[in-house]
């Protein structure tokens, strides 16, 4: 009994190992047939082993056929993939060339010196100064501006909506969820 169950093992690792033969196979399910008092170890793999022997699938005669079609089918796939490939590189190298030419041309055009560009510091400090003294003239007029609309909007009084809300419940509405937990 013990010798039957080593062999069993063995037989077991071999067929998961995949290194069994058909006939080996057939013995397999025979042993699994015949032992009567099978360990609980063993049983899924005596499911698994006597599933998967079950009879020969037939081969349609149709099947080379429409398996060649499906190759040749995915082969004319991917020559239009390829063109496809090829344009999308063809079109990145184009790309690149006109950054690489911009760029040379960015670099040689400000190579000549701007006539508006300001090299001494003292007349850049000022001019900093100036503008900074306009953005803060603007902004000061904002905050004037924004005082003025809030002394007004505090004037306006406004009706109390309370007085026309009515609770409907609409079918498509998404506040449905919310409108259930209300009521």
């Amino acid at each position: 009994m013990m010798t039957e169950h080593y062999e069993l093992k063995q037989l077991l690792n071999l067929y998961y190992s995949g290194l069994t033969t058909p006939d080996d196979e057939k013995r397999l399910v025979k042993m699994f047939e015949s032992i009567d008092e099978l360990p609980e170890e063993l049983a899924a793999d005596r499911d698994i082993v006597i599933a998967l022997a079950g009879e020969e699938v037939e081969i349609p005669k149709e099947a080379p056929v429409i398996i060649g079609m499906l190759v040749d089918k995915l082969e004319s796939r991917d020559k239009r993939y390829a063109a496809g490939r090829r344009f999308i590189a063809f079109t990145g190298v184009a790309a690149s060339l006109a950054i690489v030419v911009s760029l040379v041309l960015f670099i040689v055009r400000n190579g000549t010196p701007n006539p508006y560009e300001i090299t001494d510091p003292q007349t850049a400090f000022n001019e900093t100064e100036r503008a900074l003294l306009m953005v803060s003239e603007g902004l000061n007029k904002t905050d004037a501006f924004m005082d003025e609309a809030s002394h007004t909007l505090s004037k306006i009084t406004f009706i109390d909506d309370s007085l026309f809300e009515e609770e409907y419940i609409f079918e498509d509405s998404v506040y449905n969820d919310v409108d259930d937990e209300r009521i």
